[in-house]
């Protein structure tokens, strides 16, 4: 070896040493053949996740609730997540709500698609059995089940083939995520792609004219899609009705309220306003006087606030307002403003304006709170089930003429 080999070596050393002292997030790393599952003549990269690299994530709900978070040029999300400064662990995953066994667990997923993923390492520690979910285009199909570790962390390493998406889950118990690294061949990181489906909602019915009480829409409740469009096989009446009206005539609360979720999508889109028994939180004691049982909340919220992060918008014309109607979807479990379930009605009042989309009112319903979605027809039924941490997704508007029968 020459001096100027030597210097270079020397250099090299040095440089390795700095760096290996030092919390790295995302690292470039040569090409390794021999890593399992990766192809030959392929470079392997690296994207390592610590507590330091989670430094930049707001976790500011005590219940984690749902955040997103960049760490480099890759996205992540995470749902009833927290921070682990107690392990010095990057966050801890909440355990799965018993009684509400529908809904999305802890977890921490990637939101970017990381391309072609070989291999996920996890060093955790949990009570009970945890998982890794992996897949391609944001359909994580193939679960690996993480072993209850005794309250002692450990590592796991699961080897992967055609995935660019994963997320880390707890289930029963607590799971406490010490770091990640996640080994991928692809040599950029893309943004997830949109999905169309090729299915059809139909154009909406929207009330016109002066909203007084007893006004009434009529809309196609069932169609049959016929060679130059559909035709109205049945339909179904809504009246429209207000708190007011309700006050003076209480014998009318019952049949005012609604709590199915088509009826509750076809009254909210038609009158661009929801059914009479659904109000604020701190008016639910007061309408429960009329409605009891019935009574439901709505909430209001942004793009920016909430946690439908997979329906498509146009960024460049603002946030996107949309209400959340409360669904009572288990009949175990008694309604009330402050238990409120996992299903939602999420009523875009003035469109998504967005590919596909106008300014017409658009509904979306979730019964494992915005884990999933599907979209309203406007004939009675709900679209294709979407994921909805990743997947974006618009189903195309029908331009048929309704053919009557």
């Amino acid at each position: 070896m020459n001096n100027k080999t030597r210097i270079v070596a020397l250099i090299l050393s040095i440089l390795f040493i700095a760096v290996s002292a030092t919390s790295c997030s995302i690292s470039f790393l040569p090409p390794d053949n021999t890593e399992s599952g990766s192809p030959s003549n392929q470079n392997v990269y690296t994207i390592s996740l610590d507590y330091d690299s989670f430094d930049s994530f707001s976790m500011g709900y005590s219940t984690g609730n749902y955040g997103e978070g960049k760490i480099y040029s890759v996205e992540f999300g995470y749902y009833r997540t927290v921070k682990d400064s107690v392990n010095k662990a990057i966050v801890l995953l909440n355990p799965n709500i018993k009684e509400y066994m529908v809904a999305l667990p802890g977890s921490i997923f990637n939101t970017s698609r990381i391309k072609d993923i070989v291999s996920i390492e996890i060093t955790y520690k949990s009570d009970e059995q945890a998982y890794i979910r992996y897949g391609d285009n944001g359909e994580k199909t193939s679960t690996y089940s993480l072993p209850k570790t005794d309250n002692k962390f450990v590592t796991q390493t699961v080897n992967t083939t055609e995935t660019n998406f994963f997320s880390v889950e707890s289930g029963n118990s607590s799971v406490s995520v010490k770091k990640i690294v996640i080994k991928y061949t692809g040599n950029t990181v893309k943004q997830s792609a949109s999905t169309v489906y090729d299915n059809y909602r139909i154009n909406p019915v929207v009330y016109e004219g002066n909203l007084v009480p007893g006004a009434t829409v009529t809309v196609p409740f069932n169609i049959a899609v016929t060679d130059d469009g559909y035709e109205v096989l049945s339909y179904k009446t809504y009246t429209y009705h207000t708190m007011d009206e309700v006050i003076q005539n209480p014998s009318i609360a019952n049949a005012a309220a609604l709590t199915d979720p088509v009826d509750i999508a076809y009254y909210s889109i038609a009158f661009g306003t929801f059914p009479v028994n659904y109000v604020a939180r701190e008016d639910y004691a007061d309408a429960y006087e009329y409605f009891k049982d019935n009574t439901r909340c709505f909430f209001e919220y942004s793009r920016t606030d909430g946690y439908m992060t997979a329906i498509p918008y146009n960024r460049n014309l603002g946030y996107l307002v949309y209400y959340e109607l409360d669904i009572a979807i288990s009949t175990d479990i008694k309604y009330s403003a402050s238990n409120r379930g996992t299903g939602r009605i999420v009523f875009v009042k003035n469109g998504l304006k967005t590919q596909g989309y106008d300014l017409s009112p658009v509904v979306f319903y979730t019964d494992d709170h915005y884990n999933s979605f599907a979209e309203f027809s406007n004939y009675g039924t709900w679209l294709n089930r979407f994921d909805a941490q990743i997947t974006i997704v618009f189903a195309k508007c029908s331009s048929h003429t309704v053919t009557q029968k």
